[in-house]
């Protein structure tokens, strides 16, 4: 749907309620759980600063794992050389500098390869 590909590209977002996760740039924000306690302090979020590797990873992830595909761009060198060899098995699609995975199933194995 429209409202998970933004999820799916990593674009940012409000959670607004207990336990609805936020994301502005490379951290997510986390409020409470416990519906109680988030009446009482509805501005109490824990925040997790992700890194280069893990937005890189998440990318991999999410895109093999959606329609949205992985930009050829974003791989390093080695990563760029493991996705070559999934086009030429026929494991992975590239269209347009993205690469696209058709069986999802095998999506986070894939997704583990390319990060190696």
């Amino acid at each position: 749907s429209r409202h998970n590909k933004g999820y799916w590209e990593l674009d940012d977002y409000i959670g607004i309620g207990a336990g609805a996760v936020g994301f502005l740039k490379d951290t997510r924000y986390y409020p409470q759980t416990d519906i109680e306690r988030y009446i009482k302090n509805p501005l109490h979020i824990t925040q997790e600063k992700l890194t280069a590797y893990e937005l890189l990873t998440e990318r991999i992830f999410l895109g093999l794992r959606s329609c949205v595909g992985v930009e050829l761009t974003i791989l390093s060198a080695d990563m760029a050389n493991r996705a070559k060899i999934l086009v030429d098995e026929k494991k992975l699609i590239l269209s347009s500098n993205k690469l696209y995975n058709q069986n999802y199933f095998l999506a986070d194995e894939i997704a583990l390869y390319l990060l190696g």
